[in-house]
């Protein structure tokens, strides 16, 4: 047996590797035959492949082997890292498949050659069908049964045009808020043009990006989205605003007369108490008006600072004050073709007045910071509890503003001069409430009604739907009840001018309604004896609020 003698001694390999090596060295001078082995050398990383074979005699003789070696650690790692991502893809393809199985809905694979290579068993079946009718049919059931929410349609289908199924789905009402993308591995512009216009929300040829096509599912999605809460806010806003509650005779005058008023652009100046309904008979207004689908913007002249209100009028321009990043347009333009309504305008700073002047004379404005004028086409509902005459009178509103405003106006009743309107208004938001709070059978006792029709309502309408809203929740039975309602005896009866109990009565609106606000914190404290958060807990309201309500409290000249 010969032994095994290395050029380069035996230091890098270990006992094992050499005892190896020598066996096959002798096993190639007996055989005459090539061998190969792979070693790590002691202390390292590497990989060595070493190979053996019988050397020519002419050069080294009898039993002769020559052995080579070559580093083989990066081919290896290649070859494991190819191992393994074949190891994925085949996992992948198996994961792929069985999805591709299961979807109740068609998806297909396309090769290279743009050949169906892969279909589900849904898919199959469509284009399975005895007639390209019948394969329409059979997609259209798939879309009905399963509502999906986006339908990616190819053009070219297997016995089958993608633009027969788009037709179908453009005729049916069903199928029409459903966003449609189109595909087609050989589009053109009058194909494009024809599936646009049967509704297809977008055009895309192959091969397609697979991050374009994520971005327009995105926003088709989005769109969908947007379409299906606009006609939600659009039947609510009908449903709570189009039709107002009540039979009087005043209220009905009212009604009529903003009715043909609402045909017009003219400017409508609404009056009256907190709480009567300005901004419902406002919204009532838009959707009678021709500008009914536009939309109706809302800004509240008291909430803001003027600064603030300012730019929530007319927008700003970039770098128009320190923030000022980007341009930003004002409620005026967002209104354009539709009704912009002014709450509380009796409250807007006079700087202000000057520039809503504009608006109203030229139809136009200059955003903060801007020197352009911005055209706008809106109408002007605005609403206020003052008396603007005078406000007028006192300097504190523009005279022409006022006489821009009031082309035409409505003064609308409080809710203690239309109290043939009570019940019916109670039944009204008794029903909305019942409903939110899923409680469908809940009604108003006789007594319960008698107390409503009573009751002085200083706080109008607004106060009315609060009661009825506390009510359905406090109730324990199905019959509402007069104490369920927090209102007190004192209240129950309408008061005259020289009534004793209400002696404030006597004074202008704004002193009377502080004056009787103490008084009902008041009565609810001494019922409470002296306990704020009770006392807010028969107020509804907040304890923090009640405090600060009673540290702003100022004594009237009724105390």
């Amino acid at each position: 047996m010969t032994s095994v003698q290395c050029w380069w001694g035996d230091a890098g390999l270990t006992p094992e590797d050499m005892q190896a090596l020598a066996k096959d060295v002798n096993a190639a001078q007996r055989a005459a035959r090539p061998f190969a082995r792979v070693v790590i050398p002691r202390g390292g990383a590497r990989r060595l492949m070493l190979r053996g074979a019988p050397a020519p005699l002419r050069l080294a003789g009898q039993n002769a082997i020559t052995i080579w070696f070559f580093d083989t650690t990066d081919t290896q790692a290649e070859i494991d890292r190819l191992t393994e991502e074949a190891d994925r893809m085949s996992r992948a393809f198996l994961t792929l498949t069985g999805l591709l199985e299961a979807a109740p809905f068609p998806m297909w694979h396309r090769g290279p050659d743009l050949r169906l290579a892969m279909v589900n068993t849904a898919y199959v079946q469509a284009v399975e069908a005895d007639s390209a009718e019948d394969a329409v049919t059979r997609g259209l059931e798939l879309i009905e049964q399963e509502s999906p929410n986006l339908v990616l349609l190819d053009l070219y289908l297997p016995r089958l045009k993608g633009m027969d199924v788009l037709k179908r789905m453009a005729q049916n009402k069903q199928y029409e808020d459903i966003p449609v993308i189109v595909m087609t591995a050989a589009g053109t512009i009058p194909d494009a043009v024809e599936a646009m216009r049967h509704g297809a929300y977008d055009f895309l040829t192959k091969p397609l990006e697979k991050d374009h096509l994520l971005i327009v599912i995105q926003k088709a999605l989005e769109r969908d989205s947007l379409k299906r809460q606009v006609a939600a806010l659009k039947s609510d806003v009908q449903n709570r605003y189009a039709s107002i509650v009540g039979g009087s005779q005043k209220i009905k005058g009212i009604i009529e007369s903003a009715q043909r008023a609402a045909k017009s652009d003219a400017s409508i100046l609404l009056l009256g108490e907190s709480g009567t309904g300005k901004e419902l008979f406002a919204r009532s207004i838009h959707q009678w008006s021709p500008r009914q689908s536009m939309p109706m913007v809302v800004i509240n002249c008291v909430a803001l600072t003027e600064t603030l209100l300012e730019n929530e009028l007319f927008g700003h321009e970039r770098g128009a004050f320190t923030g000022a990043d980007r341009l930003q347009k004002g409620k005026l333009e967002m209104a354009e073709g539709g009704t912009v309504f002014l709450d509380e305008i009796g409250d807007m700073p006079l700087p202000l007045q000057a520039k809503l002047l504009r608006v109203l004379q030229d139809k136009e404005f200059q955003r903060v910071g801007g020197t352009r004028s911005v055209s706008v086409n809106i109408r002007f509902v605005a609403a206020t509890n003052k008396d603007l005459r005078q406000s007028v009178k006192a300097g504190q509103f523009r005279e022409d503003l006022f006489f821009r405003l009031n082309v035409v106006s409505f003064t609308l009743p409080p809710l203690r001069e239309r109290s043939e309107d009570i019940v019916q208004l109670a039944e009204f938001f008794l029903k909305r409430h019942a409903y939110e709070a899923k409680r469908p059978g809940v009604t108003l006792s006789p007594a319960a009604r008698a107390a409503l029709t009573h009751y002085s309502w200083p706080g109008n309408i607004r106060e009315l739907d609060n009661v009825l809203s506390r009510a359905v929740v406090l109730s324990p039975g199905d019959v509402i009840e007069p104490e369920f309602l927090g209102l007190t005896g004192d209240d129950t009866g309408v008061k005259g001018a020289g009534d004793p109990m209400l002696p404030y009565l006597n004074l202008t609106y704004h002193e009377s309604m502080e004056a009787h606000s103490a008084h009902i914190i008041d009565r609810a404290l001494e019922k409470a004896a002296g306990n704020q958060t009770k006392a807010a807990e028969f107020l509804d309201l907040q304890r923090t609020y009640l405090a600060r309500l009673i540290k702003q409290r100022k004594p009237t000249a009724a105390e």
